[in-house]
């Protein structure tokens, strides 16, 4: 396979092209999703407050965890930081 431009211009297999695609999108889409999930949510009208807090750790937590893969430090404490907050 040869690469023309881009970051990925020095792949020379197609096991490499597919790690750089998965460290590229995957985690993204991943960390997006949990955002997504996170600050969409909203009670249900039935939901106890206790099973609606369980509900946002959950997400919170998963968001955390996509947030702490292949990041670089600083993107990683921005995202933790916002999602603390």
């Amino acid at each position: 396979m040869e690469a023309k431009n881009g970051s990925h211009g020095n792949l020379e297999s197609w096991p490499e092209f597919r790690e750089f695609l998965q460290n590229t999108y995957i985690e993204k889409r991943i960390l997006d999703f949990h955002a997504s999930q996170l600050f969409k949510a909203r009670q249900g009208k039935d939901e106890k407050v206790a099973d609606w807090i369980r509900t946002i750790q959950t997400f919170g937590s998963w968001f955390h965890e996509a947030a702490l893969l292949n990041c670089s430090e600083g993107a990683r404490q921005a995202m933790l930081d916002s999602s603390d907050r």
